[in-house]
């Protein structure tokens, strides 16, 4: 197997397995702060609070369209796959930046322990993947 393609894999892998973790604690109801005022917001395409979100809304919206569980669960979906994508864009970040820093050393399991571990555990995050922000 090639080593490009490997990484590629491992970053698929990360996406894949922050996506799990991250359905397993996903909220199926309105939570905190903004996601009742956005989820109606995106259901109906209104505009919301300053600056109006409107490419979020229309994201939403279109996650509105998809036949799974209520609507608020489709809009939890959606921060689900943005967190899943962040962590992925992490990786590569790594990925990058430990290329330019040890050019002779080439371990991208170590890299993918790494921004799993960084990104996908950390409390903030995780509380905030939970529900529809």
């Amino acid at each position: 197997m090639s080593s490009k393609l490997q990484l590629y894999l491992l970053g698929g892998v990360t996406f894949f397995i922050s996506g799990f973790f991250y359905l397993l604690t996903l909220c199926p109801a309105i939570s905190w702060i903004d996601s009742g005022e956005l989820s109606v917001v995106c259901h109906t395409l209104g505009i919301a609070h300053p600056t109006g979100y409107p490419l979020y809304t229309l994201i939403g919206k279109v996650f509105s369209l998809i036949p799974v569980g209520t609507v608020i669960f489709r809009f939890n979906l959606l921060s689900l796959l943005f967190i899943s994508f962040s962590n992925l864009i992490i990786y590569f970040l790594f990925l990058n930046i430990y290329e330019l820093l040890f050019p002779a050393i080439r371990d991208s399991a170590l890299l993918f322990i790494i921004a799993l571990r960084t990104f996908l555990f950390i409390y903030p995050c995780f509380m905030v993947t939970g529900n529809f922000q």
